[in-house]
């Protein structure tokens, strides 16, 4: 509370008040409050994309080039963004499948996680 008095956030008077009246309602007011507007925000998660009902297995390249699907339920399935897509191929060579044979026969790959 100290700082912010000096930072001007607040005023001698408000603060001694509020320490005198009830200490531990101003350590949660002025302390607890300050720590929450200074909290990092919690990391966005990506927003799930739209699943394709009848095929809901997401293909995608890894970084390091390797075609990889995933199902739902997979770690990284609601990751894998699916845009653009025209009869099961989307942007940037991302595919749905229906079926594990479907997309081991296309050449893909489970993914590990």
């Amino acid at each position: 509370m100290c700082n912010m008095v000096c930072a001007g956030q607040i005023d001698t008077a408000t603060a001694q008040q509020a320490f005198a009246t009830d200490w531990i309602a101003a350590y949660q007011t002025y302390y607890e409050g300050r720590k929450r507007l200074n909290a990092k925000p919690a990391p966005r998660q990506p927003s799930p994309s739209p699943t394709n009902p009848a095929c809901p297995i997401k293909g995608n390249a890894n970084s390091k080039g390797a075609r990889v699907y995933h199902k739902p339920g997979d770690r990284d399935y609601d990751r894998v963004v699916m845009k653009d897509c025209d009869h099961g191929v989307c942007a940037k060579g991302k595919h749905w499948f229906c079926s594990d044979p479907e997309a081991e026969a296309a050449g893909w790959r489970r993914a590990r996680r």
